[in-house]
């Protein structure tokens, strides 16, 4: 009787050691997936960074053909026709013009009908290039754009510095922070558009 009770005394106390040595095992295995996975968490953003330069024409967030514009929403938004024969919703990164209509909880301010018929003459029959930051879409599903015309006129600085629109820029999304500034300063001091009522 004692001679099985040691047996099955031993049994338990190296079962239990099984136990621990496999805990411990799947410890290690665990701590170095993490390692792993942070190192190779580190070396996709370095590539990230080294591959995301302000040059546009480096960038990869930069589309190099033009896109038809179909229509146009609203003084800082409108309409393309995208690759897959889509229309797909601008909104230009970095700026804002006066709502012209009501929409949910938006109201339609002064200078809104003026911001929208400027940006709807400029865009009649044209076609333009778009550049992205950190973020390409927004709350509502619109992809946000730096715009560029096939003259080389850069849209969201455009419509600053001609006063229909003003600096709206929230990070990360600020690669032209420091353009707009510049632009809106120049509307401002030389009474461009919305500025003229000041």
């Amino acid at each position: 009787m004692k001679h099985s009770l040691l047996k099955l005394t031993l049994l338990v106390l190296s079962l239990f050691s099984a136990f621990i040595a496999m805990s411990c095992r799947n410890n290690r295995i665990n701590q170095f997936e993490q390692l792993n996975s942070s190192q190779a968490n580190d070396e996709t953003a370095r590539k990230y960074e080294a591959n995301n330069s302000d040059s546009v024409s480096e960038n990869v967030g930069t589309y190099k053909e033009y896109f038809d514009v179909k229509r146009v929403i609203d003084g800082d938004t409108f309409v393309i026709m995208n690759t897959h024969g889509i229309d797909e919703k601008i909104r230009l990164t970095g700026v804002n013009a006066p709502e012209s209509r009501n929409t949910g909880k938006k109201k339609k301010e002064e200078f809104g009908i003026e911001s929208k018929v400027f940006l709807t003459k400029l865009l009649a029959g044209k076609r333009v290039r778009l550049e992205f930051d950190v973020q390409k879409t927004d709350k509502y599903g619109r992809t946000l754009a730096y715009v560029y015309l096939e003259d080389g006129t850069f849209l969201n600085e455009y419509l600053v510095k001609e006063g229909y629109a003003q600096v709206a820029t929230f990070p990360p999304n600020v690669k032209y922070k420091d353009t707009f500034i510049a632009a809106q300063r120049y509307a401002r001091e030389n009474k461009t558009g919305l500025w003229k009522t000041d």
